[in-house]
């Protein structure tokens, strides 16, 4: 569960969940975060309980996952704290008309 301080005191603003994916001899294992935020949570929120998990995170496992373009800005801007990269996009990923970017996990 994601936390933030707000003007009531700490409040759940999020929840999220992780897919394992990958293993066996061939391929690493994976997570695969997802989230879903609460109506209440502000852009600000968002942005430090994502970096906060995805620091955690990536000191567990190497994470991966692929946004709609329309939410992708906001996985560049969290980018730029070092924590993941955009590795590509997948035309027509969601159907004919969406594509997805993919992010990645940067460094330990």
């Amino acid at each position: 569960m994601a936390s933030a301080m707000t003007a009531k005191g700490e409040r759940p603003v999020g929840a999220f969940f992780v897919e394992y994916v990958g293993g066996g001899s061939l391929v690493r294992l994976e997570a695969e975060p997802h989230v879903q935020w609460f109506a209440w949570a502000s852009p600000r929120n968002r942005i430090e309980a994502t970096v906060k998990f995805l620091v955690e995170l990536k000191r567990v496992l190497p994470f991966r996952f692929h946004v709609t373009e329309s939410d992708a800005e906001f996985f560049f801007h969290i980018g730029k704290y070092g924590i993941l990269r955009c590795v590509g996009k997948v035309h027509h990923y969601f159907g004919a008309d969406r594509g997805a970017f993919l992010f990645q996990s940067v460094g330990r």
